[in-house]
């Protein structure tokens, strides 16, 4: 087709077409309506999933301002009905599920967490009824709901009751407690619980950055326990790697984001407390015991020709006292001749009392008050009357059920021998996890000395092994100075060895028993067998093995000069306040050198 010319005219639409462009164009707006509404829907969409999703992450990220009631809480934790006559007990750092009492605007601590937790020193005697304190030089008598007691026997009064009964047990007046113990009880009526304080020295801390929620669970989401303003410290109990348990000064336990707090750090938390003084009587010199075995009376007369060769010895210990009944009564060998002559040689004689006879119970006897009174006094004054220097209580294989009832007589025969001015000194196995019951602590506070057995490591029916290996001796040495002072301590050392025999019979079954020698009879047996003992560096003891004709393998750690030497130098490495052996007639006469020297002073 050829194109229009300028003076040609431009052809017109007719109807139908313009309709059919109307029609197009009107097509293509709709459609542009319709887009723009899409975009639209699209945009407020995507709006909608984002205001979604914000909310959503809202609700599981932003914190909960929700408090949570205090009374709610403690009675969540001790499982109790609280009251502000009946708050919840935070013992230092957790809830006890026994509450405190209030009555007559007095706190009452419930005796049984007292006792287990805090302080032994109040006794429950059960056969009369009544509660026991025993102090440095008092026998005190508490009567449940009653504010007349008795001190050693004589009647005096109080303000309130120290002691109340009531249907779901014992109570212990709080400020009884403060004057004998180092606690610090804080009341917070309003919240509904005390805070017991009591365990000191170091504890992990952190200041707290900015004022900030203690909550109850780990997390944004749990509800609020207290606030604790910015600069204040907490107690850091556990770090975790967002949150960290802790515990307010007074004392909610919760948790607190470790964003909010400074650097964990070990700080001292100490309390300011006049202890009530147990005066302690201690030898000028550092022991150098040595028990010396009285099986009878005709026993006593080989007291100097035992003792010809010893040197450097300034305690003999003899065992002359043995309990007979449950009534506190004992089998004596004492005689007065003997002490004479060992006060002669520059001997302080400390009797030893032991618990080995059949016809009695320790466990009876020292749950009766009756009966240990009896059997402290009874000590005592067999004590005065041989002219002794000190007693040395040896009670083995303590039970658990009875050790209750033996830490307390030692509690009160101290009192007669701080009085009387005896030395009191007590025997006790190395501690272990299975004996912690026997309250080391306790027991280095009420006596003058603390003797260490570290000995019968292997023992009659157990594995063969060494009596006393020098590794066992120190460990039990390190682990008695977590509870006694180290001046206090006497370290107890064997002179006996084992030899250990074993045979194998046609079953494959093996039997093992031992004989206790000498050191003298060591060394002739080891001669008679041709045996060259070799050091063992770890026992620090010498080894020997060797086969018998009939098949019976023998063993043996010999306990020598050098062996004894490596075991007394711990005296002077922790500082220690002497040495015992067991026992007199096992060692040989270069013994005695070895101990004097490794005990001297520098």
């Amino acid at each position: 087709m050829e194109p229009l010319s300028e003076c040609q005219d431009i052809p017109t639409l007719n109807d139908r077409e313009k309709r059919k462009l109307e029609e197009e164009s009107r097509i293509l707006k709709k459609k542009k309506r319709q887009r723009q509404i899409r975009r639209r829907v699209a945009l407020f969409t995507g709006l909608l999933v984002l205001v979604g999703i914000g909310l959503v992450l809202y609700i599981k990220y932003a914190p909960t301002n929700k408090q949570m009631d205090p009374k709610t809480w403690f009675e969540q934790q001790t499982g109790a009905a609280l009251s502000e006559t009946s708050p919840a007990v935070v013992l230092q750092d957790h809830v006890t599920d026994t509450p405190a009492r209030l009555e007559n605007g007095q706190l009452y601590l419930p005796y049984n967490m007292v006792r287990e937790n805090i302080f032994t020193r109040y006794y429950w005697d059960e056969e009369n009824a009544v509660m026991l304190f025993t102090t440095a030089y008092e026998n005190i008598t508490f009567t449940p709901d009653q504010t007349v007691y008795t001190v050693d026997g004589e009647e005096t009064e109080s303000e309130y009751p120290v002691v109340i009964s009531r249907d779901d047990g014992l109570y212990v007046l709080a400020s009884h407690m403060e004057q004998y113990v180092n606690v610090r009880i804080s009341s917070y009526p309003e919240a509904y619980h005390i805070l017991v304080d009591y365990k000191w020295g170091e504890r992990q801390a952190a200041v707290v950055k900015k004022k900030t929620a203690v909550r109850a669970n780990g997390g944004v989401k749990g509800l609020i326990l207290t606030r604790v303003e910015a600069g204040g410290s907490v107690g850091v109990l556990e770090q975790g790697e967002k949150w960290s348990q802790v515990v307010t000064e007074d004392g909610y336990i919760g948790y607190l984001q470790n964003k909010c707090l400074e650097e964990v750090q070990s700080v001292p938390f100490e309390h300011e407390f006049d202890a009530p003084e147990y005066p302690s009587l201690r030898l000028d010199d550092k022991v150098n015991l040595i028990w010396h075995q009285i099986g009878h009376p005709d026993s006593n007369g080989y007291l100097e020709q035992d003792t010809s060769e010893m040197t450097g010895v300034n305690v003999i210990s003899p065992t002359w006292f043995f309990l007979s009944d449950n009534e506190g009564n004992f089998t004596s060998h004492a005689d007065k001749t003997y002490v004479k002559k060992a006060h002669k040689a520059g001997l302080q004689v400390w009797g030893l009392v032991s618990n080995f006879s059949e016809d009695m119970s320790t466990r009876t006897l020292m749950a009766s008050t009756s009966a240990r009174l009896n059997l402290a006094q009874n000590l005592v004054d067999a004590a005065l009357e041989y002219k002794l220097d000190g007693i040395n209580v040896d009670f083995e294989a303590i039970t658990e059920d009875a050790a209750y009832g033996y830490v307390q007589f030692m509690r009160e025969i101290s009192i007669l021998c701080r009085k009387n001015g005896l030395i009191l000194s007590v025997d006790i196995p190395v501690p272990y996890d299975f004996n912690l019951y026997y309250d080391r602590k306790e027991l280095g506070t009420v006596v003058d000395y603390v003797i260490i057995m570290g000995y019968d490591e292997h023992y009659v029916g157990s594995d063969a092994g060494s009596v006393a290996s020098l590794s066992f001796e120190e460990d039990g040495v390190r682990r008695t100075l977590r509870s006694v002072p180290a001046e206090k301590i006497v370290s107890g050392i064997p002179f006996y060895i084992r030899i250990w025999y074993s045979q194998t019979d046609e079953n494959g079954e093996e039997s093992v028993w031992s004989e206790i020698l000498s050191m003298n009879a060591v060394t002739r047996t080891l001669e008679t067998y041709d045996v060259t003992p070799v050091w063992d560096e770890e026992a620090g003891q010498y080894y020997a093995q060797w086969t018998l004709d009939d098949g019976i393998e023998c063993r043996i750690w010999v306990e020598d000069e050098a062996s004894i030497e490596k075991k007394v130098a711990l005296v002077s490495q922790y500082d220690l306040g002497g040495v015992a052996a067991w026992a007199l007639g096992f060692e040989r006469n270069t013994i005695w050198d070895v101990i004097s020297e490794g005990i001297k002073d520098e």
